[in-house]
């Protein structure tokens, strides 16, 4: 028996040496990094309309702070590119106040919205300038 157990032990090392290196391309970057570039973004080109810390302004601007609307990546990554002209729903209020694209580049994209996904209570994880493009792209 005891032979046993020490022939699975290496195995049982291998193996979770090789799930722990498995990396989704979320992982792959530096999140911190990411939102402290993406911070600065935000109060450049956002934070004149969302505010400060993401409350928006009543009935004309949608708050970021606690908004269960940062879920669905590829819309934020649309919505920052090419604006946004619909009415949208956030937090049950209608908001109908048009958003004008930015222009920035796939990395700048990631950087603001890990800065607004992971922010003021938000913890909705990274997004990569690789899947921005990929979004993009229609991929």
């Amino acid at each position: 028996m005891k032979s046993k157990i020490l022939f699975a032990i290496p195995f049982l090392l291998f193996a979770v040496v090789a799930f722990t290196s498995l990396k989704s391309p979320s992982q792959d970057i530096d999140l911190k990094a990411s939102m402290k570039k993406g911070a600065t973004i935000y109060q450049a080109q956002c934070s004149g309309c969302h505010m400060a810390q993401g409350q928006g302004v009543p009935s004309a601007f949608p708050p970021l702070k606690n908004s269960k609307n940062l879920t669905d990546k590829a819309y934020l990554v649309k919505a920052i590119k090419n604006g946004l002209s619909d009415k949208i729903v956030v937090n049950g209020i209608t908001y109908n106040t048009p958003m004008a694209g930015i222009k920035l580049t796939d990395t700048q994209i990631a950087d603001v919205l890990n800065y607004v996904r992971n922010s003021w209570g938000n913890t909705y994880g990274a997004i990569t300038a690789e899947e921005v493009t990929g979004i993009l792209k229609g991929k």
